[in-house]
């Protein structure tokens, strides 16, 4: 089966996601001087003003990259400090030490939903997205009758498994032993169980092409319970 595309957009989210992080840190460490706390009652110096709009534009563009939802708060407070910081007055662009403050405000609180997760959620809606294009393309193999979608929907259905058994610390080498954990941690019933260990079972045997060993219902079986896991628990 040809590799579905798209995967590395979670790899690149993941190995992004730290750089993002430091750039924040950065950006509050390069606004604080040309903020209202630091200017106090001085005003900008030419090239004070012409720092202040481009740390602006890039304070806004890293919230954009982190955020998606234009409607999300931190979106449209960034929004509007930088469309506020383009209103001219007199003969000069409207950009102001508040505006920068404000600015720093906003990266500050957002670091605090970072560090209370808000990078792992996103992580997990990039997961979300790239899996449900890898099982988009294990149904349109599953059409053509080819067994090959097994593979594809039991790779989904492992990586979909182990980000589940990581966020509740419940990792392990084995599938059947994470399922066992996520048991005991109440994540998953008994039936839900039942059905995680079918679908490991159609895994194992694509995996290793025993393909007189499962049947096509049974990968479509796979892919309906891994898409109901990703949106259940990744989503």
């Amino acid at each position: 089966a040809s590799r579905p595309p798209h995967r590395s957009r979670l790899m690149t989210f993941e190995t992004d996601s730290k750089a993002i992080v430091e750039r924040i840190k950065s950006l509050i460490n390069e606004g604080a001087p040309l903020s209202h706390a630091v200017k106090k009652q001085f005003g900008y110096t030419f090239k004070e003003e012409q720092d202040a709009e481009g740390w602006l534009t890039s304070a806004a563009h890293i919230v954009e990259l982190i955020i998606r939802d234009p409607t999300n708060a931190y979106r449209m407070k960034c929004l509007s400090l930088v469309a506020s910081s383009q209103v001219k007055i007199g003969r000069r662009e409207g950009v102001t030490k508040e505006h920068v403050g404000s600015m720093i405000g906003v990266l500050e609180n957002l670091m605090r939903d970072i560090d209370a997760g808000l990078i792992a959620s996103l992580a997990d809606r990039v997961r979300a997205e790239v899996f449900d294009e890898f099982l988009d393309h294990a149904e349109a193999y599953h059409k053509e009758g080819r067994k090959e979608s097994g593979v594809i929907a039991g790779v989904v259905f492992e990586d979909t498994m182990r980000r589940i058994a990581q966020k509740h610390r419940a990792d392990d080498p084995k599938i059947d032993t994470i399922i066992t954990n996520l048991v005991k941690k109440d994540v998953f019933t008994e039936v839900k169980a039942k059905r995680a260990r079918a679908a490991a079972d159609v895994r194992t045997k694509a995996t290793h092409a025993r393909w007189s060993e499962f049947d096509l219902s049974d990968v479509q079986t796979c892919i309906g319970f891994t898409r109901e896991l990703i949106a259940n628990h990744l989503d």
